[in-house]
């Protein structure tokens, strides 16, 4: 027996357009992290050129870890 399909209810919709909408759509949207952020991206651009996936990536570390300048 399947599992009926069901759609998101429009609270969910909404969240999810919210939560997109806050998301990096690029690698240059992110702030700081230079050195990591090049890393990334030749991986990226390296499984691009292969047209394979990228590799598992892991990352880790506070939210919101980047640094600001102070005043």
């Amino acid at each position: 027996m399947s599992d009926p399909i069901t759609t998101p209810d429009p609270e969910s919709e909404a969240e999810l357009a919210f939560e997109g909408a806050l998301r990096p759509r690029s690698l240059a949207e992110f702030v700081g992290q230079s050195k990591a952020r090049g890393q990334l991206q030749l991986l990226l651009r390296a499984a691009e050129l292969q047209q394979r996936a990228p590799d598992h990536i892991l990352l880790a570390g506070p939210l919101g870890s980047a640094r600001r300048p102070s005043r």
